[in-house]
């Protein structure tokens, strides 16, 4: 039977998800991650859906509660690094959520590529699996929010992250992190910066693009193929 190319562990720092002291749940991952890579090598092991680093950027982003609790996602993430270095338990891929600004996002990159180096998993893949820039935070879902999002997917290409996922595309008037359809099944503008960025993407090759003084809100992404060149 073929399995999927990664297996998620259950999102934590949550009592809904996880009800369990930060020690059980390092110690759940490091026993159970060890289990199934000796058994099944082929899959990829990881996890754990940290819920984001509001804290790092004094963030409170839509529906992440208090300043405490987003200070708590750090301290759960250092001691969950800590416990599986010391018992070099197999990682293939970390995964987090996030809901905030592109400028934010890079920064959130950044610590998770140090920390990650920290605690010596520096070569482990990268995963946003849950990313949205709340379209409440910019009134409803105009063309700001289509630019805000399609500079998200630039900001990810170009800090090389190897996956983010969009939540969520379908339109649901009660979802408020909806986004990539608007009433009327009808396209936003972030869908159309998710199409061109297909775009790009069928091109195939992305090239550099050698800029001077640049404002620090403005994300470019060029592309050349077979089939021609682009940029966004």
């Amino acid at each position: 039977e073929k399995f999927m190319d990664h297996s998620y562990f259950c999102f934590v720092v949550n009592n809904v998800f996880c009800q369990c002291t930060p020690e059980e749940f390092y110690r759940l991952y490091d026993i159970t991650a060890s289990y199934l890579k000796s058994k099944f090598k082929e899959l990829k092991i990881g996890g754990y859906g940290s819920c984001g680093f509001y804290a790092l950027t004094d963030t409170n982003a839509a529906n992440t509660g208090s300043s405490s609790r987003n200070q708590y996602f750090i301290t759960f993430l250092e001691g969950f690094f800590a416990y599986i270095s010391e018992h070099n338990s197999p990682m293939d891929f970390f995964s987090w959520h996030s809901y905030t600004t592109t400028a934010n996002n890079s920064l959130y990159i950044d610590y998770v590529n140090n920390t990650l180096k920290k605690f010596g998993y520096g070569d482990v893949e990268i995963i946003c699996n849950e990313w949205n820039y709340h379209p409440m935070e910019n009134d409803k879902i105009d063309r700001r929010y289509g630019a805000n999002q399609t500079s998200m997917l630039l900001m990810f290409q170009n800090k090389g992250i190897d996956m983010a996922h969009y939540y969520y595309g379908k339109y649901d008037p009660s979802m408020i992190h909806a986004g990539m359809f608007v009433k009327g099944m009808k396209p936003s503008s972030a869908y159309y910066g998710f199409m061109a960025f297909g775009q790009l993407y069928n091109l195939g090759n992305q090239v550099e693009i050698k800029t001077n003084n640049l404002p620090d809100d403005l994300y470019i992404v060029a592309a050349v193929g077979e089939m021609g060149q682009s940029l966004l």
